[in-house]
């Protein structure tokens, strides 16, 4: 019995670990990963256009798209400061209220109408402007460059755009 215990004990061990180094070393099938499906986040400007950005940072985009909003035909002002107080600058903001929205970031982002209207903390889509819904009488209507957009809230917003929102009667 001794001899099993003197050289079975260390011939086992080394057996069982040339059997898992062996199978180790061994090639695995070769099995195709899952294509990826590629989606945007479910808010992929959002955040960055509620962060706050300093003048202090490297602001290398900078784009001035103009905004215009009609309440059964009558302009309703944007206010001056817009994502702007004491503490903070958000990334799209307001100066003043002639309506140039200014957008301003380290990098190049797609920041859309819905992500200013959130800076800004009032509704909007394809059925709400403001406090003004549609409804069987009145619609919300969208123009950019003069063309009719349908896009609304989604619309990335380009340098110079000049984009007119108006809710009214059908």
């Amino acid at each position: 019995m001794k001899p099993i215990l003197t050289y079975g004990i260390p011939v086992l061990a080394v057996v069982t670990l040339l059997v898992f180094a062996l199978k180790s070393e061994a090639p695995e099938p070769s099995v195709p990963e899952p294509a990826l499906e590629i989606s945007e986040p479910e808010s992929s400007t959002r955040e960055l256009a509620m962060a706050c950005v300093t003048h202090g940072s490297a602001i290398s985009y900078h784009v001035h798209p103009e905004l215009a909003i009609l309440v059964d035909g009558e302009r309703v002002e944007l206010p001056a400061d817009i994502g702007v107080d004491a503490s903070c600058m958000r990334a799209l903001h307001t100066h003043d209220a002639t309506g140039k929205i200014h957008i301003e970031y380290p990098t190049e982002q797609p920041f859309t109408l819905g992500d200013f209207f959130a800076v800004w903390g009032k509704p909007f889509s394809a059925t709400q402007i403001l406090d003004k819904v549609a409804d069987d009488s009145h619609a919300v209507t969208m123009t950019v460059n003069g063309k009719p957009s349908t896009k609304f809230e989604n619309l990335v917003m380009r340098d110079h755009d000049v984009i007119v929102i108006e809710y009214g009667e059908k």
